[in-house]
């Protein structure tokens, strides 16, 4: 069985090239997506987005395969039979370009350009052949674009939905052995399916904030409408007749999710609730069997202390992938979490305590950079992000990856607010400062597309909105799944929200609160309809109060207790509705604590024993404008230094390298003249102490340079940054040359 070949086929009314690939030889039948063994039972899935990992619990074998990445960082799983050998094939695709990645069961690879960025994608058997057609859904056009996996032609364009915030949820109603384009919104929970046999039809089913879930639940080969509710930890299903059924969630954990498959391979699929933080899963079959703590083999349960961030499960039948990372999620445990920084030295600790009281700590910047937080490699997890001040008067941003190590963005000036926000639809945050302009009183918001959705890859777009004064957000408030520049400004004694879109430059306004009494914090979606909410707090008698506006125009007050904390959002308990948290410093002989509000009356106490009173908690998404003189100009501290400079725009062939291609440590590439002129290489901290000393590799390949080894990792190195490396002369002479951070590549 050979690789398919790879065609292209364009046209002038579309703006992605169309990649397909012809069918392998077919066996009878194509298989589930969740089957990946070839039996036709289902599989337990789980995919680390980290890594673009699948990892398997087989139905017929206790083995797991062999764990080589499909895609990239930040890849939305996307499998199938693609083939139709009767075998799921691992897939990805990668919304900010358009491109999958697909690795068949066969062991071969193929990488196609099909549909475009900020789609989502949506695989199934819409043709009729044994195989599954490449398909995406765009959510803010409403446009489906489907292959044939079979017959070689352009594809396939379906003008259906387009309702902000639709979630696709695929699935043959009709009994025709053939996928059908189907949506439900989360605003109305309405159900829409344009059935490939028997037209469109439309049931209202579910409540806001309910995950939609369809399944074949009683075996009959349609599938009915059916939702899983976290808060109550129910499934309910719409029967053949209208009528609801109501079953409880094989288990109940924050963060939880549920999978529909058929483990048991009777026709009627079934229930797997799957623990993030634990990574395991519950299944309750349709014979009415349950079993508990089924493992993956590979995984291991969350250990933030360890840095062991948690797989999720492959969620066919749901959007979880295509929603984007939970605010403030820094374990990927699908649960807000509480971060904090604390001034350890000149470094700047992170410390960030769930609410199950694990703890993850880490260095990262220095004691005066700003610090925020975002998921910039769109892996659904919050990474650290600290934004530093030059002394050229820009800014140099540092983003933490999910390994560990660290690159370098520069992007603003003096006086900026940073901000992150998923701007272009791809799912990953893009960087973001915000300027005031003293002559007009405007503010201009400058961001670097993470997509090529809004502009080319990689581009510096700038739009002018707001004023001086405004309280600046990146928020969803239209509910198209992207993220909006959103200002909260005072209007004739009140709070306006002001919110744009970058992508199709819709504008929106509404007055929610009440100027110079009412403070606005970050929106989010409180009711689970899919929307970003405004919301405001105002302190009266020494107690705070929220008022949060609903999209329906109706609005909630939610009393916060003594006005002796901070307010900030989230999903503090794995809801799809959110909470407000305020945070309380520790006092004499007890634990610092942030108190969870809930809009159904709740109200949780979640101590935290890792923080002190000094540190700073970042809230989502949180702004600081920064303001300062510019420190003194990055010369090594090292006073013995003949000749300073770097390896950025260095000419001459210098090069620091963070990882080589032999050694897996940093790797220095020279002039060939260095050669016989360096007789030592020392490595110097941010003090200008010598850490380690470098060694001579070999001259002169790659270029005609010198080459010289650093014996440390580069993300070791991070945490000493900014380091000097010294070459030390025959002459006696020596030469120093600064590296910001060692994990970044500079040529």
């Amino acid at each position: 069985m050979s690789a398919r070949t790879l065609f292209r086929f364009s046209a002038p009314f579309v703006r992605f090239i169309f990649a397909f690939l012809l069918c392998l030889p077919l066996q009878e039948a194509a298989a589930d997506i969740e089957d990946f063994d070839g039996d036709t039972f289902g599989d337990l899935v789980v995919f680390d987005p980290a890594t673009a990992t699948f990892k398997v619990r087989f139905s017929s074998f206790n083995q797991t395969p062999g764990g080589n990445a499909v895609g990239n960082v930040g890849d939305v799983p996307a499998a199938g039979d693609f083939n139709g050998d009767g075998v799921a094939d691992q897939a990805v695709f990668n919304r900010s370009t358009g491109e999958w990645n697909v690795l068949f069961s066969g062991g071969q690879s193929v990488r196609v350009l099909f549909g475009a960025a900020g789609q989502i994608p949506v695989p199934a058997r819409y043709s009729g052949f044994n195989c599954t057609d490449l398909a995406t859904y765009d959510p803010q056009q409403g446009i489906w674009t489907i292959s044939n996996c079979q017959i070689f032609g352009p594809p396939r364009f379906v003008r259906f939905g387009g309702r902000d915030g639709d979630i696709p949820v695929v699935a043959d109603y009709d009994r025709d052995n053939l996928a059908d384009l189907a949506l439900v919104n989360p605003y109305d929970m309405v159900w829409r399916v344009r059935r490939s046999s028997r037209g469109y039809i439309e049931w209202p089913f579910g409540l806001p904030g309910d995950i939609p879930i369809p399944g074949d639940f009683d075996g009959n080969r349609a599938a009915q409408p059916a939702v899983y509710r976290p808060s109550t930890n129910q499934v309910f299903v719409r029967g053949d007749n209208a009528e609801v059924f109501v079953f409880p969630a094989p288990s109940g954990m924050p963060g939880d999710r549920l999978i529909v498959t058929d483990v048991e391979n009777d026709g009627a699929d079934d229930f797997a609730s799957f623990h993030p933080s634990l990574q395991t899963f519950d299944v309750a079959t349709s014979e009415l069997l349950q079993f508990n703590n089924l493992q993956v083999p590979g995984l291991a349960a969350l250990n933030v202390a360890n840095s062991g961030f948690p797989s999720l499960a492959l969620p066919t039948k749901s959007a979880q992938f295509s929603r984007g990372a939970v605010p403030g999620d820094f374990d990927r445990s699908l649960r807000s979490d509480f971060p904090f920084t604390r001034i350890n030295g000149a470094a700047k600790q992170w410390i960030v305590e769930n609410a199950d009281g694990q703890v993850y700590s880490t260095f990262f910047g220095f004691s005066n950079d700003v610090a925020l937080y975002g998921d910039t490699d769109g892996d659904l997890r919050m990474e650290p992000i600290v934004v530093r001040l030059r002394s050229d008067g820009f800014l140099d941003w540092f983003l933490r990856t999910t390994t560990g190590s660290a690159y370098r963005v520069v992007l603003g000036a003096n006086g900026d607010t940073p901000i992150v926000g998923d701007f272009d639809c791809d799912g990953k945050d893009d960087v973001t400062v915000v300027r005031g302009d003293a002559n007009t009183g405007g503010l201009t918001w400058y961001s670097i597309m993470s997509g090529s959705r809004v502009a080319p890859q990689g581009t510096l777009v700038a739009t002018q909105f707001g004023l001086i004064g405004d309280a600046i957000f990146a928020a969803d408030i239209n509910g198209d799944r992207c993220d909006d520049l959103v200002v909260a400004q005072s209007v004739a004694g009140g709070h306006t929200w002001f919110s744009y879109s970058l992508h199709d430059k819709r504008t929106a306004s509404v007055p929610w609160g009440i100027a110079g009494l009412d403070v606005p914090i970050d929106p989010v979606d409180f009711d689970g309809n899919g929307t970003d909410d405004p919301v405001v707090v105002r302190t009266e008698n020494g107690f705070n109060t929220a008022y949060i506006l609903l999209q329906d125009g109706n609005f909630t007050v939610v009393p916060l207790g003594p006005a002796d904390g901070i307010p900030f959002t989230g999903h503090f308990r794995g809801f799809t509705t959110g909470e407000i948290g305020v945070y309380r410093k520790a006092a004499a002989g007890q634990s610092a604590r942030v108190t969870v509000y809930g809009l159904d009356n709740s109200v949780n106490e979640v101590s935290l024993r890792a923080i002190a009173s000094s540190d700073s908690l970042i809230t989502p998404r949180g702004t600081s404008s920064i303001s300062q003189t510019p420190p003194p100009a990055p010369t090594p501290s090292n006073p013995g230094c003949n000749i300073v400079g770097d390896f950025v725009d260095g000419g001459g062939g210098r090069l620091w390298k963070p990882e080589s291609d032999n050694t897996g440590n940093p790797v220095i590439l020279m002039p060939r003249s260095y050669w016989t002129r360096v007789t030592g290489i020392e490595v110097l901290n941010r003090d200008g102490v010598k850490i380690l000393s470098g060694r001579n590799r070999v001259c002169c390949p790659n270029g005609n340079r010198a080459h010289y080894d650093i014996p440390e990792r580069a993300h070791v190195l991070d945490a000493q940054a900014p380091i000097t490396i010294k070459f030390l002369f025959n002459d006696g002479s020596n030469e120093c040359l600064a590296v910001p951070t060692p994990s970044r590549r500079y040529d």
